[in-house]
């Protein structure tokens, strides 16, 4: 029985750092980014339910997971708003750059960080926040949940790319 307590002990006790690892290095990265908020609520539902992260699996999550997620969700609400005026340009413009932005930047940035260019790979990721600008700096304020997501998703990505940049070499 006091194996069975002792053991138990160092199990929670490794637990225990490991979830400390995850918040520090969370708590070490977002600082290092230009959007401390984004990066901290971006990441933090990750953390915990996986296992310690390393920078490289920080910026994967953000550059893909988290990324993907918005351009999805931006994608999502620009077809909303053409089922609504179909002939509204700004927002074709607005499909095109997210078409762009998820068939071509996204799957840039997923090439060179699979083969560790994690230059190339920032860079990919940056260039895809004058697409996202692009698209919500013309429309007017009653489209504002699409600036929002826009918006969201330029910072999602400017964080992304920050954290690509600080992956140990």
């Amino acid at each position: 029985m006091m194996k069975i307590s002792i053991s138990l002990a160092a199990v929670l006790i490794c637990y225990f750092q490991l979830a400390s690892v995850n918040a520090n290095l969370i708590d070490e990265e977002c600082p290092k980014t230009p959007k401390l908020n984004v990066c901290f609520s971006s990441l933090n539902p990750y953390y915990r339910t996986h296992d310690p992260p390393s920078v490289r699996e920080l910026a994967i999550v953000m550059g893909s997971t988290v990324l993907v997620n918005k351009v999805y969700a931006t994608i999502n609400k620009i077809n909303e708003f053409i089922k609504e005026m179909p002939s509204y340009q700004v927002l074709r413009k607005c499909s095109f750059n997210f078409q762009i932005i998820r068939d071509n930047k996204i799957t840039e940035f997923r090439g060179s960080f699979v083969k560790s260019d994690y230059g190339v790979a920032a860079s990919a990721l940056s260039s895809i926040v004058p697409f996202a600008d692009g698209c919500s700096s013309p429309l007017s304020k009653g489209y504002s949940d699409l600036i929002d997501l826009c918006t969201d998703v330029s910072n999602s990505v400017t964080v992304a790319a920050a954290i690509v940049k600080d992956i140990p070499k």
